[in-house]
């Protein structure tokens, strides 16, 4: 009997004295997962994968939604836009905006963005949208949201 397993086994024998039987039956049941006599260690079922380095199999994509702070801004005025998840998983999502050219202060963890008017924007329909990201892909785009600078 290899030092492992005999350690294991005294401990067992211990742990006998000591824990109610339904202790020792859990920690009998790990004694099947030491290797046996003469084994170098390690797993030595080769049938065996590793698990994967992002388990979110079960995860979806996010679904999001975008609003924005104003729909009619003045020049200079400063709107927020923010992006949320409303259905999916929203483990670790990163946010993106379109378009995002003069997109200022962009905070993919959180899903904010800044866009600030200027003159130019007066009288355009300024149209934005969102979509998130996590480690099973990326969703759809959110509806578009528009503004109108006055």
């Amino acid at each position: 009997m290899d030092t492992k397993r005999t350690t294991a086994l005294c401990l067992l024998t211990v742990l006998a004295l000591l824990v109610p039987l339904g202790g020792c039956v859990e920690f009998a049941g790990l004694l099947a997962d030491l290797p046996a006599s003469g084994s170098t260690g390690g797993n030595t079922n080769t049938n065996d994968a590793p698990p994967p380095a992002n388990d979110n199999t079960n995860g979806t994509v996010p679904t999001v939604t975008l609003s924005l702070s104003e729909s009619v801004p003045q020049v200079s005025w400063e709107v927020t836009l923010q992006c949320s998840v409303i259905g999916g998983d929203s483990t670790g999502v990163l946010f993106s905006f379109e378009p995002d050219d003069r997109l200022i202060d962009v905070n993919a963890a959180n899903g904010t963005a800044v866009f600030i008017v200027d003159e130019g924007d007066v009288g355009a329909q300024l149209t934005f949208t969102c979509s998130g990201t996590n480690s099973a892909g990326t969703g759809p785009a959110s509806t578009p949201r528009s503004m109108f600078p006055l």
